[in-house]
Order: C-alpha cells, then structure tokens, then sequence
C-alpha cells in the first residue's frame, strides 16, 4: 500500500488522503476532511501500512484438492470470507471471496485466478 498525502503547510489543513492498495484503484477518503478530528489519523494509517500482519492471517485451512495439477487449497475466516490459492507446477494464483465458500469450493476449477497482490 501507498499513501499520497496533500498538505497545505500554511494552515496545516490535511486536504486529502488517497490509498493505494496492490495494485487496484486508489479512493480517497475524503477530498475534505477539515469537518473531522484527524489528530490521529496519520498515525492509524501509517499504522495500518506498515503493520507486519499478512492480509491472510485470519483464515484457516478448510480444504485441500492435491490429487492431481493443479493443486488447489481453500481457506476460510470466521466472517465468512475465503480465499482458494492454486498451485499450478510450481505457480501460485488466488481467487478470493466475502462469502458462499461451498460453492465456491465446489466450483473452483472454473473460477478466475490472479496473483497474490491483484487478489489481496
């Protein structure tokens, strides 16, 4: 992740903030957020960025299909997201979701896969 922060150092107004996450589209929070208490914020999302969490330490092993290539193995977290990583000769690629694993576990071969960062 990145941010990109715009300052106006006259009055220490934080005009905007903007988060980049792998790869996907940049949001901004807030094209203005003078209206609220950003004494803190700096500090949640360097926070938040610089964490030495992985985005997948919530989930736990659910199912595995090792049998044949590809490879696939499923996890999934107490909220109900998965994610399903494929192991194809040695390549790893991912498809990931906020609920439904069953289904999607039953239908795995035929769901789209990309790599690590464009998934998470």
């Amino acid at each position: 992740m990145s941010i990109h922060k715009a300052i106006n150092t006259e009055n220490k107004h934080l005009g905007c903030v903007t988060v980049l996450t792998s790869g996907k589209t940049a949001q901004t929070l807030s094209s203005s957020i003078t209206d609220y208490d950003t004494t803190n914020l700096e500090a949640v999302l360097e926070e938040r960025l610089f964490s030495n969490e992985s985005p997948l330490d919530k989930y736990a092993a659910a199912n595995t299909d090792t049998g044949s290539n590809p490879k696939y193995y499923g996890f999934i977290a107490v909220d109900g997201s998965w994610y399903i990583m494929k192991e194809n000769s040695g390549a790893f690629t991912y498809t990931a979701g906020l609920s439904d694993y069953a289904t999607s576990w039953t239908g795995r071969a035929g769901l789209t896969y990309a790599v690590f960062n464009e998934v998470f």
